[in-house]
């Protein structure tokens, strides 16, 4: 099974949470991209899109980007921000789980103003979803187009238009960072949301040879 990670970052964190997701989870994946605004990066990992690089422009930069990106060749495409940790062979293994050929938005659901999954917890779409998500957006007039401020809510309100779409949800998909005292969820999460460069670390030395 083969997963493409779409990481949402800008400027100022390509020196600190993406060197720290680099130094962890991500060391040893090469299936990622990072979106950002118009800032001319050369890193090859990092896609520019021309739109800003504030936060209000991630909805537009999900837009161009899957507007001009089929990635067909992936099972699975999976959606994060720079802030968020994840366990990949965990997320993998649950993934497999399920039927890829089907499509699929997979995430720690929301239902406010839509439902939708957290993107700070990351968010997975089967090849199918994506297929559809795709599709709409290049088939729809930009006048027609729902943007939110948000790019995970505006992810919901896009999704709505992919046919026959199933959205599954899993609390392992974590919105918030974990806190030390209570280790209940350590050794079963997919994801942590608001990690710091501390936590980063602490996370990091949990994964697995294999992540």
């Amino acid at each position: 099974m083969s997963i493409f990670y779409i990481i949402l970052s800008c400027k100022p964190f390509l020196e600190t949470r993406l060197k720290w997701q680099r130094a962890s989870w991500l060391s040893g994946i090469d299936s990622y991209i990072v979106l950002t605004g118009s800032i001319g990066s050369t890193d090859p990992k990092v896609a520019c899109m021309n739109v800003g690089d504030n936060y209000e422009s991630c909805p537009h930069r999900y837009y161009q980007y899957i507007r001009e990106n089929d990635l067909e060749s992936y099972d699975w495409i999976v959606f994060v921000d720079d802030d968020t940790f994840v366990f990949p062979k965990r997320l993998q293994n649950y993934l497999d789980g399920l039927d890829a050929s089907l499509p699929l938005y997979v995430g720690h659901l929301l239902t406010y103003p839509t439902d939708f999954m957290s993107g700070g917890a990351g968010f997975c779409l089967t090849k199918l979803a994506y297929k559809g998500l795709r599709d709409y957006l290049l088939n729809t007039d930009i006048n027609y187009i729902q943007f939110d401020i948000n790019g995970d809510v505006t992810m919901g309100l896009w999704t709505k238009f992919i046919p026959n779409l199933n959205l599954i949800n899993s609390n392992k998909f974590n919105g918030s960072p974990h806190t030390h005292g209570d280790s209940t969820t350590t050794d079963v999460a997919f994801t942590y949301h608001y990690v710091t460069e501390e936590l980063f670390k602490t996370y990091g030395l949990l994964l697995p040879k294999n992540k």
